[in-house]
């Protein structure tokens, strides 16, 4: 499989990056609120847990790597976004290799900062 994925819009950053197998979606996993998503990871998003940019993701075989930019809010998880880019902007990157150890499929996440 090999393809170069772009979204912009409004999304949920979420949803791309830091996907924990056990304690990432809290409708539909383990609720734990702690590891709901990753603590050390204060991503950028409004109040509602949403962000507005674009995500690039270029998956080859068995790697892939995505990154994004963002707006930020103007104050922490507030309702309205710096629209400059230029001097606030949130940026995102993670690389993924996955592997199979013992004839089953995992997924390792090497970075994302």
């Amino acid at each position: 499989m090999r393809r170069f994925t772009l979204v912009s819009g409004r999304f949920a950053i979420t949803d791309f990056f830091d996907n924990n197998t056990y304690s990432h979606d809290p409708q539909r996993q383990f609720m734990n609120w702690a590891l709901m998503s990753n603590g050390a990871w204060d991503y950028p998003s409004d109040v509602r847990g949403y962000s507005v940019g674009s995500v690039q993701e270029l998956t080859m075989g068995a790697w892939s790597v995505r990154s994004a930019v963002v707006l930020e809010p103007t104050e922490a998880n507030g309702p309205t976004y710096d629209t400059r880019i230029a001097k606030n902007r949130g940026l995102v990157a993670e690389a993924e290799t996955r592997y199979k150890p013992m004839g089953t499929r995992a997924r390792c996440a090497c970075w994302a900062f």
